[in-house]
């Protein structure tokens, strides 16, 4: 058990490295920086969070004091905590040790399962990096939230994909496994498996920075380059977005959790 989940760790540490290293539009690479997203920040994130996805295998418990205290150790180190939504989605695939697509929803019925505890956790991590990650809605203040991590995470459904992808039994995680495993080659489905989650559902990032109708046209316009773009046309909209600041990162966090399940089904 020791070894397996020293492993699951390892391929989810290696998951993020190989998301932020490739080239997507409006993301960081080795080709580009986003707008205050060093590529360094985010590989040194990866390193750092493969020991909590271990210990989160390994049944240390509640699930998410692992996301507090990988949060801590950078925040120490003199770090922002670029990933928190790819570790928001991998610590629980950890805890229910996935290696295989057809286990997912199984980690969605874990969710639901989850307590007063594990919201504790996750909201003292979310307090440490930004509470502006899910934002004060109309009728809830999440940095005020009494409740369990499953009413949480539905709450936050409707204005972040992160959210959204884990409460419908990781949904978003298939979608992007099912591109990179039909790619040629990995950057290729790494790219695909982006422009396919953006087309299908808005990112989270970008709706609570920007608001909803940036978010639907940078949705509707990766929904047509998935179809039938070009490399001219995907480097214009990656243009647009640097130049104007709309990071897809929760799409990012999710094509992560497809890359993970692409590596750990292949081994």
């Amino acid at each position: 058990m020791s070894r397996k989940c020293d492993l699951i760790g390892a391929l989810m540490s290696s998951a993020t490295q190989i998301e932020a290293s490739t080239w997507k539009p409006g993301n960081t690479s080795l080709e580009q920086i986003a707008r205050g997203v060093p590529l360094s920040e985010l590989l040194t994130a990866a390193a750092i969070t493969r020991r909590y996805y271990s210990l989160a295998c390994k049944g240390v418990k509640p699930t998410f004091s692992n996301l507090r205290v990988a949060v801590s150790e950078a925040l120490a180190r003199g770090l922002k905590y670029a990933i928190f939504g790819t570790a928001l989605t991998l610590l629980p695939m950890a805890a229910s040790k996935v290696e295989d697509p057809s286990q997912l929803r199984e980690v969605t019925e874990t969710l639901r399962t989850m307590g007063e505890d594990e919201a504790r956790d996750f909201l003292r991590a979310l307090e440490l990096v930004s509470p502006s990650y899910l934002g004060r809605m109309k009728r809830q203040d999440y940095r005020e939230y009494s409740g369990t991590l499953w009413d949480l995470l539905v709450a936050s459904s409707p204005f972040d994909s992160v959210s959204r992808n884990l409460t419908s039994g990781y949904k978003y995680t298939e979608m992007a496994y099912a591109e990179i495993a039909n790619s040629r080659n990995l950057e290729e489905g790494t790219l695909r498996a982006f422009l396919r989650v953006l087309a299908a559902v808005p990112d989270g990032l970008i709706y609570r920075r920007h608001g909803g109708r940036v978010a639907m046209w940078v949705s509707e316009r990766a929904s047509e380059l998935f179809s039938s773009g070009t490399e001219q046309e995907l480097e214009s909209f990656n243009q647009t977005l640097l130049e104007r600041g709309w990071n897809p990162g929760s799409t990012a966090d999710v094509v992560a959790s497809g890359i993970y399940l692409y590596l750990v089904s292949s081994k």
